[in-house]
């Protein structure tokens, strides 16, 4: 749970009326585990403290500026494994939360969240997944790009192109634009003229092998097909996904799920990438391809590595 300093009464109501809830449907589920709030400011923490515990209900804090104990991490652990992993053992998995491991950009309850909530992480053992999280990551998303789950995995880059969210009352026309645009073009046929040739929805688009960008005519472009709520609600890999309560919104869980989806599929489409994001955006994680191989034993960097050309071409857009 994450709290604004400064929030009105209605919200504090609003609030209130939400935090009652899920005490009861806590409460009334088959779990033994008591609540916990997660803090995530430091500026007036007492009072937030106080106003949660005047809810009438014994609840635990645990303060993120601080070292977890190892009882902190035991419970943020089982509070994910309880609710997806209901089959499984716990005495499998808690090895995750002995140790700290090691910096990077996920942190430990994201990490619980990632792990309990993908087969993917949990095959990869919770040690090795603790210490290097976005080792495994990356390749989870590109084995989704390249297998039948490609739509989902779409799916996730135009939330990460949309605010990290989508709304499924909403349909937007970037969504089926990357859908439709993307989803067939690894499986190809070569041509003579040195040309593949692409299925989608019915009409053909031709992808110049020795230039990444897509050329097609306006008597070629694909019909983008009609999708239900239903349909788009079907794409969504809620493994890097929450809900939000009380709305038809559905978020990435984490900045860096953002980022790890992105560079997947700019390595694939990074003409794509180019095409639906601003230059300045991709400052942060786009870099030249370095001309020596740069092998790491620790956690891999969550950066693109694009070649001579791109980056030219990369670079000319920034000026």
């Amino acid at each position: 749970m994450t709290l604004s300093i400064e929030i009105s009464k209605s919200e504090k109501e609003n609030l209130a009326e939400k935090t009652h809830m899920l005490f009861e449907n806590m409460s009334s589920s088959n779990t033994c585990t008591k609540a916990f709030i997660i803090l995530l400011i430091d500026e007036d923490r007492e009072n937030i403290v106080k106003f949660v515990r005047s809810l009438g209900k014994e609840t635990k804090f645990i303060d993120l500026s601080k070292s977890f104990t190892k009882g902190d991490r035991a419970q943020i652990l089982y509070s994910q494994f309880e609710t997806f992993c209901r089959n499984k053992n716990f005495s499998e998995v808690e090895k995750l939360a002995v140790g700290k491991g090691k910096d990077h950009l996920l942190g430990y309850p994201e990490i619980c969240a990632l792990f309990c909530r993908c087969t993917y992480f949990q095959r990869v053992g919770p040690v090795l997944f603790r210490n290097r999280p976005l080792q495994y990551l990356k390749p989870c998303l590109q084995n989704m790009h390249n297998s039948d789950e490609k739509e989902k995995f779409l799916m996730l880059v135009f939330m990460s192109l949309n605010q990290m969210e989508i709304n499924v009352n909403n349909q937007n026309d970037i969504l089926f634009e990357i859908l439709e645009s993307c989803n067939c073009v690894p499986t190809g046929k070569e041509t003579k003229s040195g040309t593949k040739q692409i299925e989608i929805t019915g009409s053909e688009v031709t992808l110049d092998t020795n230039n990444t960008k897509h050329k097609s005519s306006s008597e070629n472009k694909p019909t983008k097909r009609i999708r239900s709520r239903e349909d788009i609600i079907s794409l969504i890999p809620m493994a890097f996904v929450n809900k939000v309560p009380g709305t038809s919104v559905y978020r990435l869980q984490h900045e860096v799920i953002k980022r790890m989806t992105l560079i997947v599929f700019g390595t694939y489409h990074f003409d794509k990438l180019f095409e639906l994001s601003k230059p300045e955006e991709l400052k942060e994680w786009v870099k030249k391809q370095s001309t020596t191989s740069n092998v790491t034993q620790g956690e891999i960097e969550p950066v693109l590595e694009i070649d001579k050309e791109q980056w030219n071409q990369y670079k000319a857009e920034l000026k």
